[in-house]
């Protein structure tokens, strides 16, 4: 059965996560680690060859054993899971058949309405399906400890063989038959390519035959109402990476911070946490979520926001309780403008909690690092997190509608007078946008009458719908707008941190006539920044051959599709340490950004994430602060087609002080 590799099993009356008053009589946890991963055999055929070559590889990790501590300490101190509910299995004892028995063993302790979780940390791979109930033809595994080493323990040898994704269901069957309150987690992965300075939990496919490949397995998931997350896509990559000394899976690092955070909070809103902070640090790693069914109950008002949500928005921590300041009842969020929030902005409490009226605030006082709120309605507290519902602008752009007999010109008029961020003008020298009606379409352009995007062409067959696609994309325009002119507060700029970065051309018919190739990452690092504006080829890790471009000279540079960009932060002439983030805006409207990490005064780095892949025109935003911020607050999806279900789209504004930075590349794609 084809699964996303994490999954978590939310059901009816339980969405509410950490009170200590859970609703379940005994709660257990299975924790399973493995890192020792010294001595796989790989074994391929070469093309046109009946033989087997069998090489013996070392794809240990450096941190499944440093996460199940972690998660344990978490379970018993958030959760309040004893200690001796809590099973570990590590290296060793996680073969096929250790943790075939630990299953067993937990679903005998399992009663009625107890609360199961399960955590693994290893490789995850694939291997051929033989009972034919995967699409792709292939199963999922956890790479269990001595698979593929010879390991012939167990059932027929069944401890050489990865742990297919149908024993697992079939393993936890017995547990569904007496609680649905379980949840799954995996931080691993089977498929993808490397980055810097992280690991990737996955290991090549098994092209054995599987020795229970073809049994018939019944589905533990079929009859459960719930919701299923991935810590990554399928065909997307797991990473763990170092935090504070020691390694750990980025998606469980992420897990347990926000589980001891937010513990008042639902799955729900601890996910959305997780998956913009794992996507900040891993830029490629996409946790998912997928609901079986479109009228779930669970799907409760802004579920989906974390992600599926074009505007992208993300929730923002209540860090005071209520106070008053001039007769007027205030709190603190732990963001500001270098987060790009704005003054006058509006946003209400996010997620379930059930608070008639729902509460709402508005920012009335927006700092670098942090604002201030004055409630307009409802109850706040303490640790509550809000979600974005109207954006303020103090600039608004300049919009002319054509053909003002047309029919349809009053409607649009008023739809665009109501949008924060733009105002009307009938001078086609002020105007940056042009609204063209037809008879059956509306269409946004830009001054010299460019389509500004396919989907910005709207038919008018239904006027409302119409202009309610044309009010949320343009509430995605304003936004992305804001993005790309987004500056430095004056008063800071001439102190801004030096930043260069070069580019990775993939060199895909080997021209180079010398490469270099480090057997690390830390080599390629050195390559990089002893290189100067030279261009050697280099070979990755992953035995792709790239050419080292020269440095950025000036603000404008062009790329193909397909490129790869190494970004080095320097801040060689800096008197103390900064944090860098990237925010990517492309032409569709769509803002993507990327935590690059923390430099040191006096030093030069490749940024974490090494290799980001070119496939547009973008305007490139590096952001530079003194503290820590979570960029994630900038991201957005991009125009969409038709306006998505559960939205609340209001277009950002200017703020005062803090001491970040901003600088702008723009990068431009050419098939030349």
């Amino acid at each position: 059965m084809t699964r996303n590799t994490l999954i978590l099993i939310l059901v009816g009356g339980w969405m509410t996560l950490l009170s200590p008053s859970l609703a379940y009589a005994t709660a257990y946890a299975l924790l399973i680690g493995i890192q020792d991963y010294s001595e796989v055999q790989d074994t391929n055929s070469p093309k046109g060859s009946r033989q087997v070559q069998v090489t013996t590889t070392d794809y240990s990790l450096n941190g499944p054993r440093h996460d199940i501590a972690l998660i344990s300490k978490t379970l018993q101190e958030v959760l309040l899971i004893p200690k001796d509910n809590i099973a570990e299995l590590l290296d060793k004892e996680a073969t096929h058949t250790g943790i075939e028995n630990a299953f067993k063993a937990l679903s005998k302790k399992v009663q009625k309405n107890d609360f199961v979780y399960i955590h693994y940390s290893g490789h995850g791979s694939l291997t051929l399906d033989g009972n034919g109930d995967e699409k792709s033809g292939k199963d999922q595994t956890w790479v269990s400890y001595g698979a593929r080493t010879g390991l012939r323990t167990g059932l027929n040898g069944i401890d050489d063989y990865d742990i297919l994704d149908d024993e697992i269901d079939d393993w936890l069957q017995p547990i569904f038959n007496k609680t649905e309150r379980v949840v799954v987690v995996l931080d691993s992965c089977h498929s993808g390519t490397a980055t810097k300075g992280a690991t990737i939990r996955k290991i090549p496919q098994d092209t054995r035959t599987h020795p229970l490949a073809n049994k018939s397995y019944r589905s533990a998931w079929a009859n459960i109402q719930g919701i299923r997350i991935g810590a990554t896509k399928d065909d997307i990559n797991a990473y763990e990476k170092s935090f504070h000394g020691k390694h750990y899976g980025i998606f469980t690092w992420f897990w347990a911070d926000a589980l001891e955070k937010h513990r008042q909070s639902d799955w729900i809103t601890i996910f959305s946490i997780v998956y913009q902070r794992t996507r900040d640090k891993a830029y490629q790693q996409q946790p998912h979520l997928d609901h079986p069914r479109s009228d779930d109950s669970l799907l409760y008002e802004g579920i989906l926001y974390y992600i599926d949500l074009p505007r992208g928005l993300f929730p923002i921590l209540v860090t005071s309780d209520p106070f008053r300041k001039q007769g007027k009842r205030v709190v603190n969020l732990a963001a500001g403008a270098s987060s790009g929030l704005t003054k006058g902005s509006r946003y209400w409490l996010f997620g379930n909690q059930n608070r008639k009226p729902r509460p709402i605030l508005e920012l009335t006082k927006v700092w670098a690092y942090k604002s201030e709120g004055r409630i307009i309605q409802g109850p706040f507290q303490k640790g509550d997190l809000v979600i974005e519902k109207q954006r303020a602008y103090d600039t608004s752009l300049p919009v002319m509608i054509g053909l003002q007999d047309a029919g349809a010109y009053k409607a649009v008029a008023e739809t665009v007078s109501q949008l924060s961020g733009y105002t009307l003008t009938s001078n086609p020298n002020q105007a940056v946008l042009k609204i063209h009606i037809s008879a059956t379409h509306l269409q946004v352009t830009d001054n010299n009458d460019q389509l500004i995007h396919p989907f910005l062409r709207i038919p008018l067959a239904n006027q409302k719908k119409a202009l309610d696609l044309l009010r949320y994309n343009l509430a995605i325009y304003a936004r992305a707008h804001f993005v790309k002119t987004l500056r430095s507060p004056e008063i800071l700029e001439e102190n801004a941190p030096q930043l260069r970065f070069r580019l990775l051309k993939l060199d895909r018919k080997n021209h180079c006539e010398t490469i270099k190739e480090p057997s690390t990452y830390e080599q390629l690092e050195k390559i990089l920044l002893q290189e100067g504006n030279n261009s050697p080829c280099v070979k990755f890790p992953d035995e792709l051959t790239f050419q080292l471009w020269p440095y950025f000279t000036d603000q404008v540079t062009t790329a193909q599709p397909g490129d790869k960009v190494a970004l080095l932060l320097d801040n060689n002439q800096g008197v103390r340490h900064y944090y860098y983030y990237l925010v990517m805006v492309e032409p569709n409207g769509r803002v993507n950004t990327v935590e690059l990490g923390k430099v040191k005064q006096k030093s030069r780095v490749i940024a974490d994430q090494l290799m980001l892949s070119l496939s547009s025109n973008e305007v490139w935003k590096f952001i530079t602060t003194t503290e820590e911020i979570n960029i994630a607050n900038y991201r957005q999806n991009g125009f969409q087609e038709t306006v998505p279900e559960s939205q609340s789209s209001e277009p950002p504004s200017k703020t005062k002080g803090g001491r970040w930075y901003v600088r702008t590349y723009d990068v431009h794609v050419s098939d030349r």
